[in-house]
């Protein structure tokens, strides 16, 4: 079961790599309605609101948000990894290479919505730490429900628990695939 997950995951990962900078743009033409003489009223946002912050060792903040259909991401990088006396060192704005379209791929394929806290593992063992042992916490809010998440050096951990590999695999991806649109202060 493990090495089907772990399959599964590396093709999804060569198919975003690989084949998604081919993509054809599918949107159709559509009619240019004109503009009505009396203005437009103003209605509430109805589109559910998708916000996703992963932490990583508590002093790198990854915040991606969408809002009516549209994507939008920043990092925040902080002074120290301690939530009580750390400051903002910058702001960067970000989007992932390959799209926003395979980022919604991989939240999908890799199950960011729905994973489960690491301490909920069943039979769970935990791994050597190591000088590279990451700590991920994860928040997401979509269509108006919460759930959190915290993972603490899944890398260690992959080769026994799909839920760590996941994770670790969704590190790698942020690592990797986000480029920096703008930086800011």
């Amino acid at each position: 079961m493990v090495q089907l997950r772990l399959a599964f995951v590396w093709i999804a990962m060569v198919a975003v790599t690989l084949g998604c900078s081919t993509s054809n743009n599918t949107i159709q033409d559509q009619p240019v309605e004109e503009p009505s003489p009396t203005p437009p009223v103003q209605q509430e946002k109805v589109a559910p609101l998708h916000e996703i912050r992963v932490f990583i060792n508590e002093r790198v903040e990854y915040i991606f948000v969408k809002e009516e259909g549209n994507w939008e991401g920043i990092v925040k990088q902080y002074s120290t990894n301690n939530p009580d006396t750390r400051q903002l060192v910058r702001t960067i704005a970000i989007e992932p290479t390959q799209g926003w379209e395979d980022f919604e791929f991989i939240l999908e394929a890799l199950d960011i919505y729905d994973m489960e806290d690491q301490s909920k593992i069943e039979s769970r063992k935990s791994g050597p730490v190591t000088n590279i042992s990451r700590s991920y916490r994860v928040k997401i809010t979509k269509d108006g429900k919460t759930h959190t998440y915290h993972y603490f050096n899944p890398e260690a951990e992959m080769i026994d628990h799909w839920q760590s590999q996941q994770v670790a695999t969704f590190g790698t991806y942020l690592a990797t695939e986000i480029k920096v649109i703008e930086e800011g202060s």
